[in-house]
């Protein structure tokens, strides 16, 4: 390979390079399985995309999970990752073990980093701004604050690649571009969280708007805006079709379905009060040992970077742009919907704008005042770099930031308890999840350490200016220190990684570790074996049993109604599939007694077959990809019970002959089974979804061809 070309080539994509560099540095626990990532993180996303790429990697969509919550279609669950195609690549490796979520969550830090890098350049500012930008993005007080939610980083990488290549496709409509516009829309939808996807609708919305005005008063064509807007909205509908027809079909059977109650008890605490704007200067101050801010620690942090924040307060200052100014006024707006209940502005968007009244923690809006601050900080920085002459005005600015930190430090260290310095430390080192010091010594320290920044800020700027080496490593250091010190709190465990993927290299093969004897009621996480520190829920996706009980928002009504209607127990004390001592109607009396064999129809189907009481065998389980076999053998006509959740795309065949399944014990499932020896199959397929499944492959690989024949074309 010619030496030259490596070297025009990594030249041209240092700034690239280096991010990728930044992003494996600055979060290198988790870039280099040192440690894993925390909470929903492994006890939610590991266990849904390991089942999927278990079903994926086998050559079956991921349709139905039975390990959970007596089984969900996991298909029309938008955390899942069932059509998000990066989870489904890493699946190939092992079935999406630890190593991929570290590898996930890592990557799109990354895409993040990337997508704000390139939107600085769309903008047509120096790429040593973007970088910056870029870094920023990717280190911001969102990603640190927010990793163990591992749908939300994914929304917020995504976004300002999104935003970037639709500048970019207004700008010089073309099919190449409308076409990858068309797949990170995709990717972003199919990937994260669905609030955040909605947001993306608005805010394409209110740029149609702005170019359809555009177009109104001169300057640009109607013609653009549709070619663009038309083509994106097609070509996504195509690609996305399969995860959006799931989620349709499903969603009346969903507890996600139905606006949620604006009550204090789902609101209050995910919100990003106005305590929390403190982040904006003291991020560590948000994960010490207090009250005062008043919601998750998830919520709680937003920070930018203290030389950044000083960057965009003194360009604000200095040089009365209104660009600058526009920014920070779209910025303060999403600040003010991400209070929450604190102020009446979420509340009107919850009231009165579509979708907003499906879902809770108003604190996601902080990723779009994060977005919109770094952009003006882009600007900020490039004023700056071109007005040398202002340079002595911001110095003076930074001098007065030095005062104030100066203080904080004083007022500070006089409500700090010093007896617990040495145990402070001792915990720092081990990575301990908590500090044993109040908010005053956290604000002290982070105090400490934004008074060394800003000051080495004011050497390095008084000397250098605002474009050297020396001030952006000084920027990469302010933030690497925000991560160091708050990710022990909210990005991963201080447990070994070793230990999570030898726990996941002890779990059994195959897709079932139960037989027909074991009762639902003794399969449930508590009973999954060897345990491992972190690990709580879904063990029984590992595990390979059809669990009763699992965490996932994602719910079946009718099994919140049999969960309330008290028959639960008595329907747990059976296996998976059961034949029934006796029969009873929904609205029979709730038995005092757990008892088995029990089994209840509705008032309708109790009066057919209330007369069945049959005595037979099972024999022969076994659960499958989307799908369960069992064998039976039955003196006379009966009816057998299986421990799922009803839904209408299950399908039932009995020696090859389609049967009726009834909706039985509130939520679940039964048939009739005539007298003799038979074979029994019961499936779950969608049709449509696989047709439109097919549809998104196609349209993807045409459009790919499409893309390499134009470029092809071109070059010639």
């Amino acid at each position: 390979m010619n030496i030259n070309f490596i070297k025009d080539t990594l030249s041209r994509y240092r700034y690239q390079l280096l991010l990728f560099l930044s992003c494996g540095i600055g979060y290198f626990q988790i870039s280099l399985f040192i440690l894993t990532p925390k909470w929903d993180n492994i006890n939610a996303f590991i266990p849904y995309r390991h089942i999927v790429s278990t079903w994926i990697s086998s050559g079956h969509l991921a349709l139905w999970n039975p390990y959970q919550l007596l089984g969900y279609p996991m298909h029309a669950d938008p955390q899942s990752g069932a059509w998000y195609p990066i989870p489904w690549i890493l699946g190939l490796l092992n079935n999406y073990d630890f190593y991929a979520i570290n590898i996930e969550l890592c990557l799109h830090y990354f895409i993040g980093g990337l997508g704000m890098f390139l939107l600085g350049r769309t903008l047509k500012l120096k790429d040593y701004i973007a970088f910056i930008m870029g870094l920023t993005y990717m280190f911001s007080g969102f990603m640190v604050g927010t990793s163990q939610v591992l749908v939300l980083i994914i929304a917020a990488a995504w976004f300002p690649v999104s935003i970037n290549y639709l500048i970019k496709a207004l700008e010089k409509p073309s099919f190449n571009r409308v076409f990858l516009l068309s797949v990170i829309n995709f990717l972003l939808l199919t990937g994260s969280y669905p609030a955040m996807t909605l947001i993306l609708f608005y805010a394409y919305l209110f740029v149609a708007i702005y170019f359809i005005y555009k177009s109104v008063i001169g300057g640009y064509t109607i013609k653009k805006v549709i070619k663009v807007f038309g083509g994106v909205s097609v070509i996504t509908l195509l690609l996305s079709g399969a995860y959006l027809i799931s989620i349709a079909e499903v969603l009346p059977f969903m507890t996600r379905a139905e606006a949620i109650p604006y009550t204090a008890d789902l609101f209050a605490k995910v919100s990003f009060n106005i305590q929390c704007w403190l982040s904006f200067i003291l991020p560590y101050a948000t994960i010490s040992n207090t009250e005062f801010f008043n919601t998750d620690l998830s919520m709680a942090n937003a920070y930018i970077g203290i030389i950044g924040l000083v960057i965009i307060i003194s360009s604000a200052i200095l040089s009365k742009d209104k660009k600058i100014i526009l920014l920070l006024s779209v910025a303060f707006g999403f600040l003010l919907l991400a209070l929450g209940m604190q102020l009446p502005v979420h509340y009107l968007f919850y009231k009165f704008i579509p979708g907003f009244d499906l879902f809770r923690h108003p604190a996601i809006f902080r990723i779009y005042a994060i977005f919109f601050l770094i952009i003006s900080m882009g600007y900020g920085l490039n004023y700056l770099s071109e007005n040398p002459l202002k340079k002595d005005r911001f110095l003076v600015i930074l001098k007065w930031a030095l005062f104030f930190f100066g203080g904080l430090i004083i007022s500070s260290s006089l409500k700090t308890n010093y007896t617990l310095v040495d145990d402070y430390f001792t915990d720092l080192l081990h990575l301990r999840e908590k500090s044993v010091l109040n908010l005053s010594g956290h604000i002290l320290i982070q105090s400490v350490i934004q008074f060394g920044l800003l000051l080495s800020a004011y050497f390095i700027i008084r000397k250098k200016g605002f474009v050297s080496r020396q001030l952006l490593v000084l920027i990469f250091i302010d933030l690497f220190l925000a991560i160091q010190l708050n990710a022990p709190r909210t990005i991963y465990y201080n447990i070994p990684f070793s230990e999570f993927q030898s726990y996941y290299a002890g779990m059994p093969e195959g897709l079932s570790n139960q037989d027909l004897t074991d009762k639902m009621e003794n399969i449930n996480n508590k009973n999954v074996s060897p345990k491992q520190r972190g690990l709580y829920e879904n063990l029984n996706s590992y595990a390979k049993r059809t669990a009763y009980d699992g965490y996932n928002p994602f719910k079946f009504k009718d099994f919140i109604e049999l969960r309330k209607s008290g028959l639960m127990p008595s329907i747990l004390a059976n296996p998976l599939f059961y034949i029934a001592d006796s029969l009873s109607s929904y609205s029979a009396e709730v038995p005092s007694t757990i008892t088995s064999g029990k089994a209840y129809l509705s008032e309708d189907d109790f009066k057919t077959f209330r007369y069945l009481k049959t005595r037979g065998k099972l024999s022969n389980l076994q659960i499958g990809y989307n799908n369960f076999r069992i064998d039976s053998q039955f003196s006379a006509d009966g009816m057998l019970f299986l421990n799922q959740n009803f839904n209408p795309n299950w399908e039932a065949y009995i020696n090859g002959e389609r049967t009726e399944i009834l909706k039985a014990n509130v939520a679940l499932m039964a048939f009739e089974v005539p007298k003799g020896k038979h074979s029994i199959e019961i499936k779950y397929e969608n049709q449509i979804v696989e047709i439109a499944f097919y549809i998104s492959m196609l349209t993807f690989f045409l459009g790919a061809i499409i893309s390499l024949i134009i470029v092809y074309t071109r070059k010639l």
